[in-house]
């Protein structure tokens, strides 16, 4: 339209003509053959603000480096392949604290946005931090959460090289082990101890407890805990997280594990989003 307004004007039609015939305000017309004008053309000029804070570069950065979640697709395995994983993660039980869930009033399908969701925060309780794992469906050794010299040397290590043997593992080259991004586990003495007994670590994204089919077990632990054993002591605490360990089906853990491909589809489609998981 701007192009016509000049190609008119520069024929020889007058500013009334022009607006007639093209349907628009004199003072528009105006302004266009003033800006051809002075600029020699009848395009917008670069709009005043802020700069772009992202340049070429940062583009192709941000394509070459995604989203932890988005890296997520990688890892869309069969049971068979999560089954050579070994899940590893630490809770904290607390001592008189209540394991029922709370329950919000909510519109339908909110059931995952974070203002319907419950933030846990540290408390003045005592509590145990315990730490265990599971390959398959069998379950590690499980204990108080100190790494290196309690965790790492005398419990997973003998672990490891138990599993190594096992028949869904035997022979497998992608065995890794799960361990999320805190700080515990990538401070250099941890990184040191993996690379010294040559463990695989699985790339992990940060903030997805719920990505780790342990804390469908830490929830499966809970309730029992507090409802049946009921302890009033740190000592009765302890001896009911190990009996509800022990207790634990390893049936449970086989189902975690064909959850896997549904729980990362699902955080795929809501962009690393909260999920039910």
């Amino acid at each position: 339209m701007r192009a016509q307004i000049v190609s008119m004007r520069q024929a020889g039609v007058s500013i009334r003509g022009i607006s007639n015939a093209m349907h628009v305000a004199k003072s528009t017309v105006w302004g266009i053959i003033n800006r051809y004008n002075q600029q020699c053309h009848c395009k917008n000029n670069h709009k005043p603000g802020w700069r772009p804070i992202l340049d070429d570069n940062n583009h192709a950065d941000l394509d070459a480096n995604p989203q932890p979640w988005q890296m997520i697709w990688l890892h869309v395995w069969n049971p068979h392949q999560w089954g050579c994983i070994i899940w590893t993660n630490e809770c904290s039980f607390e001592l008189g604290k209540k394991s029922d869930q709370v329950r919000v009033w909510r519109t339908p399908n909110k059931k995952y946005n974070l203002t319907n969701l419950q933030v846990n925060h540290q408390s003045g309780h005592r509590s145990i931090m315990i730490w265990a794992c599971f390959v398959g469906s069998t379950k590690g050794p499980l204990n108080a959460a100190a790494f290196i010299k309690q965790v790492y040397d005398p419990a997973l290590l003998p672990f490891l090289n138990q599993m190594a043997n096992a028949p869904y593992i035997q022979g497998h080259q992608n065995i890794a082990m799960m361990e999320d991004g805190a700080p515990i586990h990538t401070a250099w003495l941890s990184n040191e101890w993996h690379q010294a007994n040559a463990i695989a670590k699985l790339p992990w994204p940060a903030h997805s407890p719920d990505l780790n089919p342990i804390e469908n077990v830490w929830c499966k632990m809970k309730s029992p805990v507090i409802k049946h054993y009921n302890p009033h002591t740190i000592a009765e605490l302890r001896a009911a997280i190990y009996g509800a360990w022990n207790d634990l089906p390893a049936q449970f853990l086989v189902d975690c594990l064909f959850k896997m491909h549904d729980c990362m589809q699902f955080v795929i489609n809501h962009n690393g989003g909260p999920t039910r998981w």
